[in-house]
């Protein structure tokens, strides 16, 4: 045999030297994929996190915006209220005294 051809041994050897390579790879390229999993699984969830909480902000807004019309319409009631309140009873009372005031200043005698 010639110096240049190598031994079936050697080719054995080498054979193995590639197989250990490459299952020496996979290893590394599965753990580098695992690693880069776990960090776009961290990622999604915060997108989702943010997603949810700008729904819920959205929400938030839209009811405070409701209470804020309800608050408004409970004033303008009151203020029908005190409204109402000034035209269906003290003016028809002051108008009904004066009726009783000028009937019994009549009634003494006064002058119109």
């Amino acid at each position: 045999m010639s110096d240049d051809v190598p031994s079936l041994a050697e080719v054995m050897r080498r054979l193995g030297d590639v197989r250990t390579d490459i299952r020496d790879d996979l290893a590394d390229l599965r753990e580098r994929q695992e690693r880069e999993w776990a960090a776009v699984s961290v990622r999604l969830d915060q997108l989702v996190t943010r997603d949810r909480y700008e729904a819920e902000r959205v929400a938030m807004l839209d009811r405070i915006s409701k209470l804020e019309v309800a608050v408004e319409r409970a004033a303008e009631r009151r203020g029908l209220d005190w409204r109402q309140f000034m035209f269906s009873g003290l003016i028809p009372a002051a108008i009904f005294l004066c009726g009783v005031l000028v009937q019994i200043f009549m009634a003494r005698g006064g002058a119109p």
